[in-house]
């Protein structure tokens, strides 16, 4: 017979004693809406420092930086799989090693992609209506720094670190929030606020390099990484898989900065730092499912069932925060931007239903890229230039835009979700 927990007491001990994947979620969904909300007093803060023209260009920025960084989030969990299975296998002495390979790669890399983007400036700059050269050089070390970030964050990941990674990332946002708002005070406006970000990632570097050294423990004999021709074609598809879900997420704000006036931008932008709320909802739940699937697919253990409360996580959380939005998009606009930005509520109400599609689909496409799997990577593939196009094409008025993203999000989330069951019918070991 089941015994049903009744009293608070058993149903605690139940969720968060018994439950490993929902106690872990719920500490770091908790260290992960404080960092959320000091994210968005920070955007909001943007917001209302910047000029509207400025806040505009400053939210393209910001997307177009997550378009650039798909790799650096593909990169970061095939190290974070690596790194799990070394766990899984008692075998961290090889993280070391590991952790030193990769920030040398990487240093090669960034030296190589520097160089380019300065040789081409002239054209990106021309794309993002950037007309300040310093703004475009603190982009760039901008992006730079997030990749050795990343790094950091996906051994930390891999550890089950989770408490570094919530506190890193408040640390990071507290920084920033309190350097850039300085910075703007003292006449800098947008390069302040892009100086703000490049200076808390350079602080947040530092220390997490000191936690990691001091925490993997050193190997007898140091282990030679080497990257074979293999890897590049598993990397393949995780890589297109990232660029496609940023594209899908991130490129609107881009586009509509492109082909819109500076005052209808900047109510998109306005609009949008709120509505991608519920796509970043899941993130606590994506931290915790990514490294635990990871590590029970290396003991040849069962994860299926982590993923059902996942998506049923995501369905409650989201689906509530889009009904919100829709019921009081007016008054949550005026509460955070204020009256300069009167219109946007009109894009919120229909924001969150828009990009709701998009957080099913990512907890699925992290599930399966835990187990090895790459279904939603060729998916991506297929639906994320339709989409673009569709934008391309169809971009009148911003709740065209919205629409563009709803239909082609759940296309997408019905085509994966179909194809997942139908596989599970057939194989059923291989989704289990």
């Amino acid at each position: 017979m089941i015994r049903v927990p009744t009293s608070f007491a058993q149903i605690y001990n139940f969720l968060f004693c018994k439950n490993k994947f929902l106690s872990l979620s719920f500490i770091v969904s908790l260290a992960q809406i404080l960092g959320g909300i000091l994210g968005y007093v920070y955007q909001i803060l943007m917001g209302r420092m910047l000029l509207p023209s400025e806040f505009a260009l400053f939210s393209a920025l910001m997307a177009f930086f997550m378009f650039l960084s798909a790799p650096i989030s593909a990169m970061s969990l095939l190290i974070t799989r690596k790194v799990s299975e070394h766990k899984g296998k008692e075998i961290l002495t090889h993280s070391k090693s590991l952790f030193w390979f990769i920030n040398k790669f990487l240093f090669f890399i960034c030296a190589f992609i520097a160089a380019v983007f300065w040789i081409n400036r002239s054209q990106f700059m021309e794309y993002l209506n950037l007309s300040d050269v310093v703004g475009f050089a603190l982009f760039q070390m901008f992006l730079i720094l997030s990749i050795f970030n990343a790094v950091n964050s996906a051994f930390f990941q891999g550890l089950q670190n989770f408490i570094c990674i919530a506190f890193l990332g408040i640390l990071a946002v507290a920084l920033k929030i309190l350097i850039s708002a300085g910075l703007i005070l003292a006449g800098l406006q947008l390069n302040g606020a892009l100086l703000g970000i490049v200076c808390s990632l350079l602080f947040i570097l530092i220390i997490g390099v000191v936690i990691l050294i001091n925490q993997l423990p050193d190997a007898d004999v140091r282990i030679n990484f080497r990257l074979p021709i293999s890897i590049f074609k598993q990397a393949y598809p995780v890589f297109v898989a990232a660029i496609a879900t940023a594209a899908m997420t991130q490129l609107d704000m881009v586009l509509v900065n492109w082909y819109f006036p500076a005052e209808e931008a900047s109510l998109y932008a306005a609009a949008s730092v709120l509505g991608k709320a519920i796509l970043y909802l899941p993130g606590g739940l994506i931290v915790i499912l990514f490294p635990l699937v990871s590590e029970s697919k290396a003991r040849g253990e069962n994860s299926f069932r982590i993923f059902r409360q996942a998506v049923v996580a995501t369905i409650l959380c989201c689906g509530t925060l889009s009904a919100l939005y829709f019921l009081f998009s007016d008054f949550i606009i005026n509460i955070f931007f204020g009256h300069r930005y009167d219109g946007a509520g009109n894009i919120l109400k229909w924001y969150g239903f828009a990009i709701l599609p998009m957080t099913l689909v990512l907890i699925a496409e992290h599930y399966l890229i835990a187990k090895g799997k790459v279904l939603f990577a060729w998916l991506f593939l297929a639906v994320a230039p339709l989409q673009v196009l569709a934008i391309h094409f169809w971009h009148s008025q911003l709740l065209e835009v919205l629409l563009c993203m709803g239909f082609f999000g759940s296309l997408l989330a019905l085509i994966g979700y179909l194809y997942m069951y139908i596989e599970s019918k057939v194989v059923p070991i291989g989704y289990n």
